[in-house]
């Protein structure tokens, strides 16, 4: 009886250095206590009722409704190069009419060799008849292509500027660049289709690059932007609603295995700040406008004056993170984005 008690003891002691430690695991509790039920804005001021839930409910069109790409198209003169057939294959299936290397061009910018896809928005075009029988996982691939391959893909550098620069490039990437990007996104369930993508994609991350290779650097830059582009479609509260508890789990943890990678400068990305996850600043709401600039039209690229602020707390995720169980560590990368100091 007294050999059980000791080893009850030595069993306490041995898991409570283990919290202590960091190497245990507790509920992080704290995450979310940076909103407090108030509504408030990047600067800390109370925000006004928010218009909007999402990015993808303030700048998606509606089923029916032209594409963003298509008026965009207009304005500008711009003609789809690739007829209906030409998107279909023999079994009446969404592929692409080129291979992409064919719509890229080399050029010198100063010292610099610049790799650049030719009328990429009208190259990738899908005829609207097409786009809309065609599956969510077909119309996410033409995506991930167009990303890959150097379409125009939201670039914000620094964290700082996310809040005022996010939602503009996130309107931009609609608006110059996909239209199979925008049906997917009307659908209820494209955060499937981009969650296998991003899993898949998250696993081989580029790698930390020194060497002075341009094309190679864009290479490697496409890949990791539009896997934070699909970061960001998944913190959004219509992917939360769309995926299960065990999939929503899943993707936090491997956006924190990606964030450890990050902080330990084994990463491709701009270095020259600390890494930054836009999943977890998307579910903070930094990367909104606040109210002052949501109400200014925005006329960027042609758009046509969308206003309104998006809702920037209690984002649904925060109940999953929340449940879950993290190490001090990760707990840590937490508090860079839910804490405020």
């Amino acid at each position: 009886m007294k050999k059980r008690i000791v080893f009850v003891i030595i069993a306490l002691a041995v898991t409570a250095s283990l919290l202590v430690s960091g190497c245990g695991t507790k509920k992080a509790s704290y995450v979310g206590k940076l909103f407090g039920g108030e509504n408030t804005s990047a600067e800390g001021e109370t925000q006004e009722t928010a218009e909007h839930k999402s990015l993808i409910a303030k700048y998606v069109s509606k089923p029916g409704q032209p594409y963003t790409a298509h008026n965009y198209m207009l304005k500008k003169d711009m003609t789809a190069k690739h007829s209906a057939e030409e998107w279909l294959d023999a079994d009446g299936k969404l592929k692409l009419p080129f291979d992409p290397e064919d719509i890229k061009e080399t050029e010198m910018k100063g010292t610099l060799e610049v790799v650049s896809l030719i009328d990429g928005t009208e190259n990738y075009y899908v005829p609207d008849e097409i786009a809309a029988k065609a599956t969510t996982e077909e119309l996410a691939e033409v995506f991930i292509s167009y990303g890959y391959n150097g379409g125009y893909i939201p670039m914000v550098f620094g964290k700082f500027n996310y809040y005022r620069d996010y939602e503009h490039a996130f309107a931009l990437l609609l608006c110059y660049g996909s239209n199979a990007l925008e049906e997917s996104l009307r659908r209820e369930d494209f955060a499937k289709a981009y969650l296998e993508i991003y899993m898949a994609g998250s696993e081989n991350m580029p790698e930390k690059y020194e060497e002075e290779n341009f094309p190679q650097y864009q290479e490697l830059s496409n890949k990791t932007e539009t896997l934070d582009v699909i970061e960001v479609l998944l913190a959004q509260p219509e992917a939360y609603e769309q995926l299960t508890n065990k999939q929503r789990e899943k993707l936090v943890r491997r956006v924190l295995e990606r964030e450890k990678q990050g902080d330990e400068g084994k990463l491709f990305f701009d270095d020259s700040e600390a890494y930054w996850t836009q999943f977890f600043a998307c579910i903070a709401g930094e990367m909104y406008l606040p109210d002052d600039l949501a109400a200014i039209p925005d006329t960027t690229g042609g758009l046509t004056g969308i206003t309104g602020a998006i809702k920037r707390d209690n984002n649904p995720w925060l109940d999953t993170i929340n449940a879950m169980e993290f190490t001090e560590e990760e707990q840590k990368i937490l508090e860079k984005y839910f804490v405020r100091r």
